[in-house]
Formats: C-alpha cells, sequence, structure tokens
C-alpha cells in the first residue's frame, strides 16, 4: 500500500495468500462449497465482478452457480428463487449482484437465511455488525479493513472520511470502523463542500464509481487513500482518485485497479467458506 510500483504489487500478492488459505479449506472439506449469484438486468460492471467470482471459484475448487434475471422482474419472483435456494442443502452461499434495478433490495436481504449470507447484508448480520460481534462482514469492508491491518494502519483515534452511504459499503464500514475507536466522517457524492471533509482525513476511503472525483488537492499532507471506486471509461477501469497525483502526497495509496478489488474477491470466498462452517455447525 505504499506510494511505490512494488509495494502496489504485495497489495496483489495479499489478495492471493487469502486466497492459497482458503483453497486448502476448500480442499479438506466435506462437502464442495458451492456459490449461489443473483444477476437482474444486463449491467456489464456486475457481469465483470459475477466473472471474477466465479473465476475464483473454479481457483478455489468451489461451486458456482448464476440466477439470471430480465430486469422488469417483479421483487416476489426473486424472492421465491431466494426460498428455493434457502432449502437445498447443496448451496452454501446466496449472494445478489448489487444493484437489483427495479427490485425492493431490502425485501431481498430479509428473504436470505443469515447463514448462507456471503455479502453480510441481512438485519441479522448488519445487527450483529452494530453490536461489534459480526459473524460475516460484506466483501468490500472487510477487504478495506483487511489492508488497512495488513499494511499497520493505526485506526484507533484516527479521523476517517468515507465517500460512499451505501448499505454495501459505507455504512457498515462506518459501524466497523467506529467499533475501532475511529471517527468517521460519512460522506457522498452530494455532499456540499466535500473537499472540508476529506481535507481532515487521516485515512480517505472513496467508493463512489465517479472517476478523478478525489484530486491532490482535496488530501492532506501524508494522509492514507483507500479507493474502492470502479468505473469503466474507454474500455479502462478507473477508480475515484487521480493516482499520478495524490500518490506524490499520501503516506500510502492503493492502486486502481489492483488494489481493493482482489482482495474483495478473496475475502467474498473467505465469506462463503464461513457460511459453509455455519451450515456444517447446523447439520
Amino acid at each position: 500500500m505504499e506510494k511505490d510500483t512494488e509495494e502496489c504489487y504485495a497489495m496483489e500478492l495479499h489478495g492471493e495468500k487469502i486466497s492459497e488459505n482458503i483453497k486448502r479449506e476448500v480442499e479438506s472439506a466435506e462437502e464442495t462449497p458451492h456459490l449461489a449469484v443473483l444477476l437482474v438486468g444486463e449491467s456489464d460492471a456486475s457481469k465483470s465482478f459475477i466473472q471474477k467470482k466465479k473465476e475464483m471459484c473454479r481457483e478455489l475448487g468451489s461451486n458456482f452457480t448464476l440466477k439470471t434475471f430480465e430486469r422488469g422482474i417483479e421483487t416476489e419472483e426473486i424472492i421465491e428463487t431466494i426460498e428455493d435456494l434457502n432449502k437445498k442443502n447443496s448451496i452454501h452461499g446466496i449472494l445478489p449482484q448489487l444493484p437489483l434495478p427495479g427490485i425492493d433490495e431490502n425485501k431481498v436481504f430479509e428473504a436470505i437465511d443469515p447463514g448462507k449470507d456471503v455479502d453480510g447484508l441481512t438485519p441479522e448480520n448488519m445487527g450483529f455488525l452494530l453490536r461489534d460481534n459480526p459473524k460475516i462482514v460484506p466483501g468490500t469492508v472487510e477487504a478495506i479493513l483487511d489492508i488497512l491491518e495488513h499494511y499497520g494502519i493505526e485506526i484507533e483515534g484516527k479521523d476517517v472520511t468515507i465517500v460512499n452511504n451505501s448499505n454495501l459499503i459505507g455504512k457498515p464500514l462506518s459501524m466497523a470502523l467506529t467499533n475501532r475507536m475511529a471517527t468517521v466522517t460519512l460522506c457522498n457524492v452530494k455532499t456540499k463542500n466535500l473537499k472540508k471533509h476529506t481535507k481532515n482525513a487521516d485515512i480517505l476511503i472513496t467508493a463512489t464509481g465517479q472517476p478523478d472525483l478525489i484530486t491532490a488537492d482535496m488530501i492532506k499532507e501524508d494522509a492514507v487513500v483507500v479507493d474502492a471506486g470502479y468505473a469503466k471509461e474507454d474500455g479502462k477501469v478507473q477508480g475515484d482518485v487521480k493516482f499520478d497525483e495524490i500518490k506524490e502526497k499520501a503516506s500510502k495509496i492503493t492502486p486502481n485497479p489492483g488494489g481493493v478489488g482482489p482482495v474483495t474477491v478473496a475475502v467474498t470466498m473467505r465469506n462463503l467458506l464461513k457460511c459453509y462452517r455455519i451450515q456444517q455447525d447446523e447439520n
């Protein structure tokens, strides 16, 4: 996570290390962990994320099933599919690929068996996180926490600004960091005078999907910058920050692509393994 190329490469190896540990556990499991992903619509970004999860499942020896639905499907049809997957002992993890256009996401996550909730977004799992007793944490959230820990970034007592207020990243991440005694400011792309909040941050975490949203004048000297944004322009993946400009000012910065993304995919597979273990314990 340091500024130079060698450390950026080391971050990718961190994701690989997680994957190696998971592969060993999968090989020793009595059953093969099985992930079911639900996709609504034809979003290129969603399909790209799903493809990475499918490839990771194959590499780790896990099973993968994709359920696709046309845009305009009723929420009740998604819930019927989830209820069917809940009942199948051969399915160990259920992951609706967000966003779910035209679907009531709250009802979808209320329908998922918390023990099969790979994204950690059911009310029960979010409640455990709020009470600082997490069972399954959303993949990107745990990936960011893993990265900070792996690179020895002190969280306690630090001012942290998050530019994302979604249920998938910003809100659960703010809870997790607050539980670690950070002082957290939660922003979004509509925040007025965003620079005022980012400039004060010891640690800045951004995940808006707006390329070049964060520029060097918006961070303080020696801040830690974690870029979890995702956008595609002219076939090229881009994050939220102007990396070449900010790397000269930040003490540490994640590359994008190649930073948070690979670790998130690895952590998602680790969550699948957690779900598998939960079900094994229940049987």
